[in-house]
């Protein structure tokens, strides 16, 4: 994902509002750092239950963005979360991680840029 590609995705989902893109891309900035953290400790915790909270969360505000490839690598381990296997669970956080720094980037040259 690109600038203009994520510029328009939020403005076509904040109904063209450059303002509201500004609050989303900024709270996404402030909140996923966090969010990622929480993810990555419960994969190295083994802890199913935070793992599932963690990766639905990211599952979500990924959507929003429409980083599909992203949000699909969340989904899959929210359901290995769900099952209780958490085997592969690290690579698929180290790929997740990966799309999510690589999104954070674009949507902090988004916001410089607006």
């Amino acid at each position: 994902m690109d600038i203009s590609s994520l510029q328009e995705t939020l403005l076509a989902q904040l109904d063209g509002n450059i303002a509201w893109v500004k609050d989303i891309a900024g709270l996404f900035l402030e909140t996923m750092p966090q969010m990622l953290a929480d993810l990555k400790a419960a994969v190295e915790g083994q802890d199913a239950p935070a793992l599932q909270q963690a990766a639905h969360r990211i599952k979500g505000t990924l959507g929003t963005f429409q980083a599909l490839e992203a949000a699909q690598i969340a989904s899959v381990l929210e359901t290995m979360a769900e099952a209780g296997d958490l085997a592969g669970a690290e690579a698929h956080c180290a790929q997740l991680e990966a799309a999510v720094e690589h999104l954070l980037a674009v949507t902090r040259q988004l916001v410089s840029s607006i």
